[in-house]
Order: structure tokens, then C-alpha cells, then sequence
């Protein structure tokens, strides 16, 4: 009966294997699912089992796969060290995709060495190219080291007609021509690694393939270079990730949006802006698309604490916090690296639990996508503009662009390339700064002015702007932009005082809103906080603001009663009399008057 069970799940094993090659890797853990209890089997048979079982969560994206792996490689003390090197090199592959390389380093290093020993020399490419890897990550290796030691390993796989594992150093050795600025060559090797990954179906290598193929060339701006070609790789590749979150759905251990999805469609619109015909329309649902993804995200991660109960929040804090200390502890210590792991396994454990308390959420990421003619039909109707922003990194290249969309109802779509995304990073955090400061007339605030709105501003078609911002624009005051040049700008020298501005999250957010068709009327009770300088907490925000900031203690916020008031009166003239509204100022605003 114990042989039989072994035999059993060796044989499942091997079917679950072959799922997950077929680019079914849930079916595979379906199948493996039916095994019998791991600790009943014989340690090499069970250690086999946890070996594909870490894999195929790898490829669902688990982050529970490196301790899956690890379990494996305790199972597999009474395996020979063959069997040993190649749970290690499979270890080393979850912990790189999982953004873990240094831990990698030592467990891929053992499996070399291993495999080496034992005369494994098949394997052996496979240890060499994930060791390569990881060194790369670490920031060890040189770009001809890397491209000699790819080479290598390409040209063996193809000695040993190794269709199933030739994609992988083969785009990993385009990548590294494209980062030493051997552009030719990587356009020679990136189009061979694609065909590589069509033939063995590897669906995870041909989109990042797909990806450096789209972005290979230089942005040219709005030159009327055909960029047709880059195109249909960059749309073939969205198409497979959105496959991939389709795939993920409803996956209680699934990660987030990985920031390679973000470059995939950042480039499409980049490239989209780049042709000589106007691709408005395809630039918006591009963007889109991936806003959609972000929002579903920001949804779920609401909603997550939302639902949470009083005890999981707790377990959840405690776990977070055994984790810092883990981290602490293991500082410069190899050999308690297990212990971050553990600790890191019991918060996911942990937020997995949150999750499974919730329904699926996933209504931002299903919604419809906004076209140009529905925008212009409907929330533009009324001549409001649409300014949609989107930063595209350029990572061979170490620049960011920001690709800017007016869109109006009485104008087709129009479109600026701004260079220098890293220093309108810059001014945006020193614009916050000098309005925490108190310093109203900064050079950045009309600098910002200068480069985002002022090249567009004639596209306006009214006095509305509708803002959809990205990245750190996220925390840019646009109200606070200075149109004027003195150091103390009169009321009309704000960029509020001369546009009414709206910041929505997305275009498709807008446009649902529009449906909805939601009244601007105030049915619930209003109630106002202004100058808080009540209560012990009070005094240590603004005290810890000021070491944050860097700046003097906070000065009062003496024009905030007269805001709050014209609130009120403004409620009042619209026939808010019925509500109750309530107003705290200065020493009346405590932690317990809020509650």
C-alpha cells in the first residue's frame, strides 16, 4: 500500500508538470491537490510532489512559492545531492521572480557546485544562467561578463535542441545587448528569442520579449517614423498580461500589477503618440487600460481593510511588526535569512485570511474602457477639457517621458510629449515643499506651470479642467500653479483663478459618474474642521509634520475660518437649510470631537 501511494503521486506529480509546461498551471495544482499527506510519503516521493508544487504557484505568481521550494529541499535530505541541486536551482528561480535575489545567491551557488560534481552538465546551464540572474539583480556582474556567459548558455541549449529552455537566455542576453547599447545586435536576438517562445510556448518570456522588441528604438517625438511593428509586439504583449490578471482572478496569494505590465502599456501610448496619424482614441483606451487594473487594486486594498475585523487587523499588525524585527535581527547575517522568510510567510498567511472574508473585486477592472466619442458626448458635452497624464519609463535609456492628452467635444484629441519626467518629479516635490512653507510665489510652481499646462492651455475649450493624473503628479497642487511672474501672485495669477479644476482618478471614473448621473445636491449633514490646534495630538502632528517637512512648526491656518464659513453659506444659498451644520475651529478640533 506505501509503494503503491508513492507511486501515485509520482505519477500525478508528473501530470501536474506537464500542466503547467502547457501553460496551465492551476489545472496542475488542481491535480496535486488530489496527492495523499506529503509527510506520508517516502521524503524523496513527497519532496518531488512540494518541488512542482512550488512551481506551478511560481507561475501563478504565489508568493508562497520560495517556501514551498524550501520545504523541499528539507524533504529532500535523504535525496541524492543531484535531486538536492535541482530543488536549489528551482528555490533560486522563485526567490529572483519574487524580487528576493540576494537570497538567491547562496542556494543557486550550492546547486552549481553540485551539479558540477556530480557531471550533471544538462542542468548545469540551467544553474549557471539562474545564478547569472541573480548576480545581475545584485548589481555584480558587467555587461560583457553577462553577455559571454548568455552566449554560453544559448549556444548549448541549441547543441542540446533544448526548445523549452532556449527562450530564456536568449531574451535575457537581448536585454543585456540593449542595456551596453548594442541596439543592432539586440533587435538580431530579441526577434530569434520571440520565435524561441512561440515554439515552446512560454507565454511569461515571449510578452517580456514582446515588451524590449516595442521599446528597442529611441522616442523620436512626434516624427512620422512608422512605428507599426513596435506596435503590434507592444498590443500582443498587453493582450497576454491582461490574459495573465484574467488568470489571477478571484487568486487569494496573486500578486499586484508587476511594474513591467505598467512599461507595457506606457509604451503603447508612447508609440501610439509616435505615429503620424492621430491615435488619440488608441493612446486613451491604452492608458486606460492600465488605470483600470491600478483602480481595481486601490478598490480591493479599501475594501480589504474595510471588512478586516478588530482581530485580524491585529494579527495583521503583529505580524508586520515580528516582521521588521526579523529584518533587524538578520541584518548582515546570512544564516537567519530563514527566519524573514517565516515571518514573512505568517503575514501573508494573515492577509490571506483578510481576503477570503471579501467577494470578489473586481467591478474597476471589468469596467468598460472610455472612448473619445462617449467623453465628448457626454461629461465634455458641456465644454469642460479632459487633461490625461501618463509617465512612460524609458529604462535602457534612463529617461521618463510624460505623454499629455487634451481632449475637448468641439476638437479632435491633442497630444504633447514632455521630456524630463525625473525633474518634473523633482519640482513637484519642491513645489510641496514651498506651499508647506508657506512660500506661495515659488519659482517651481510657475516652472510646473510652464511645462505642464501652458503648451496646452489653448486646447481649453471653457473655463473647466477635468485632471487625470499620474504617478507623483498624484500629490502636485494644480490649484496652487503660479500663471503669473511676482513673487506674490494676485488672485487671478492661480492657475484656480483662472479654470474651475477637477481631479478624477481615471477617464472611465468620469464617464461612469456621467452615467450615473449623480446630483450635485447635499442630503447629508455637513460638518467643517478648521485650524486645529486642540488636544495633545494636535501638537504632535505638528510637530512631527515640521521634522518631516523640514521646516518651522506649522503656522496657523488663520484664512481657514473664513473658508469654512463661505462653505456654509454657499450650502445655505442652495437650499441646504435643513441640514444640520456644524462647524469646529482651533481648540475645538480634538481626536475625540472628530470621532
Amino acid at each position: 500500500l506505501f509503494r503503491y501511494t508513492d507511486v501515485r503521486a509520482e505519477i500525478l506529480s508528473m501530470i501536474s508538470e506537464l500542466h503547467g509546461r502547457k501553460g496551465d498551471p492551476q489545472m496542475g495544482l488542481d491535480v496535486l491537490d488530489t496527492v495523499d499527506d506529503v509527510d506520508m510519503l517516502a521524503e524523496p516521493v513527497g519532496a518531488g510532489v512540494l518541488q512542482t508544487r512550488g512551481n506551478l504557484e511560481k507561475h501563478l505568481g504565489r508568493t508562497t512559492a520560495p517556501e514551498t521550494l524550501r520545504r523541499a529541499l528539507e524533504l529532500g535530505d535523504s535525496c541524492s545531492e543531484r535531486a538536492r541541486a535541482l530543488i536549489s536551482v528551482d528555490l533560486g528561480g522563485a526567490l529572483i521572480h519574487f524580487d528576493r535575489a540576494e537570497e538567491a545567491l547562496e542556494p543557486l551557488r550550492y546547486a552549481v557546485e553540485a551539479l558540477a560534481r556530480v557531471g550533471d552538465g544538462l542542468h548545469l546551464i540551467s544553474a549557471r544562467e539562474h545564478l547569472l540572474y541573480a548576480r545581475i539583480a545584485c548589481g555584480e556582474v558587467e555587461h560583457e561578463e553577462a553577455i559571454a556567459e548568455l552566449t554560453w548558455a544559448v549556444e548549448k541549449r541549441i547543441s542540446n535542441r533544448d526548445v523549452e529552455g532556449l527562450p530564456y537566455p536568449r531574451t535575457q542576453l537581448a536585454f543585456v545587448l540593449a542595456a551596453a547599447e548594442r541596439y543592432d545586435e539586440a533587435k538580431v536576438v530579441v526577434e530569434q528569442s520571440i520565435a524561441d517562445a512561440r515554439a515552446a510556448e512560454a507565454r511569461l518570456v515571449l510578452t517580456q520579449a514582446l515588451i524590449l522588441k516595442g521599446r528597442l528604438e529611441p522616442v523620436a517625438g512626434d516624427s512620422a517614423a512608422d512605428r507599426s511593428a513596435d506596435i503590434a509586439a507592444l498590443e500582443e504583449a498587453c493582450r497576454l498580461i491582461e490574459d495573465g490578471w484574467a488568470r489571477l482572478e478571484g487568486d487569494d496569494d496573486r500578486l499586484s500589477a508587476r511594474d513591467e505590465d505598467a512599461d507595457a502599456f506606457g509604451w503603447l501610448a508612447l508609440r501610439y503618440f509616435e505615429m503620424p496619424q492621430a491615435h488619440g482614441d488608441d493612446i486613451l483606451k491604452t492608458t486606460e487600460r492600465l488605470r483600470g487594473r491600478g483602480l481595481a487594486e486601490l478598490v480591493r486594498a479599501r475594501e480589504l481593510r474595510r471588512a478586516a475585523t478588530p482581530e485580524l487587523v491585529a494579527a495583521e499588525e503583529a505580524a508586520a511588526v515580528a516582521l521588521e524585527e526579523a529584518e533587524r535581527d538578520a541584518a548582515g547575517d546570512s544564516a537567519k535569512k530563514p527566519q524573514i522568510a517565516e515571518a514573512r510567510l505568517a503575514l501573508e498567511r494573515v492577509q490571506r485570511d483578510v481576503r477570503a472574508s471579501l467577494p470578489a473585486l473586481a467591478a474597476a477592472e471589468r469596467a468598460p474602457r472610455a472612448t473619445l466619442a462617449e467623453l465628448c458626448k457626454g461629461p465634455l458635452a458641456t465644454g469642460a477639457a479632459l487633461l490625461s497624464y501618463t509617465f512612460v519609463y524609458d529604462g535602457l535609456r534612463d529617461d521618463t517621458y510624460l505623454v499629455a492628452q487634451v481632449i475637448t467635444a468641439d476638437a479632435p484629441s491633442d497630444l504633447r510629449l514632455i521630456s524630463g519626467g525625473d525633474e518634473i518629479a523633482e519640482l513637484v516635490l519642491a513645489f510641496v515643499a514651498d506651499v508647506y512653507a508657506g512660500a506661495m510665489g515659488s519659482t517651481s510652481g510657475r516652472e510646473l506651470y510652464r511645462r505642464l499646462i501652458k503648451p496646452l492651455e489653448q486646447h481649453f475649450g471653457g473655463r473647466e479642467i477635468i485632471i487625470v493624473p499620474d504617478g507623483m503628479l498624484h500629490q502636485l497642487p494644480f490649484s496652487a500653479l503660479i500663471t503669473g511672474q511676482s513673487d506674490e501672485p494676485e488672485p487671478d495669477e492661480w492657475l484656480i483663478g483662472r479654470h474651475d479644476i477637477r481631479i478624477v482618478p481615471s477617464a472611465s471614473v468620469l464617464l461612469q459618474q456621467h452615467h450615473r448621473g449623480v446630483p450635485l445636491t447635499h442630503e447629508r449633514d455637513f460638518v467643517a474642521f478648521a485650524d486645529p490646534v486642540g488636544g495633545q495630538e494636535s501638537a504632535e502632528l505638528r510637530s512631527a509634520t515640521a521634522r518631516v517637512r523640514g521646516t518651522e512648526p506649522l503656522k496657523r491656518l488663520d484664512a481657514a475660518h473664513v473658508e469654512v464659513h463661505e462653505i456654509a453659506a454657499l450650502l445655505k444659498a442652495r437650499g441646504a437649510d435643513a441640514l444640520n451644520i456644524r462647524i469646529l475651529e482651533g481648540e475645538d478640533v480634538t481626536l475625540d470631537a472628530v470621532e
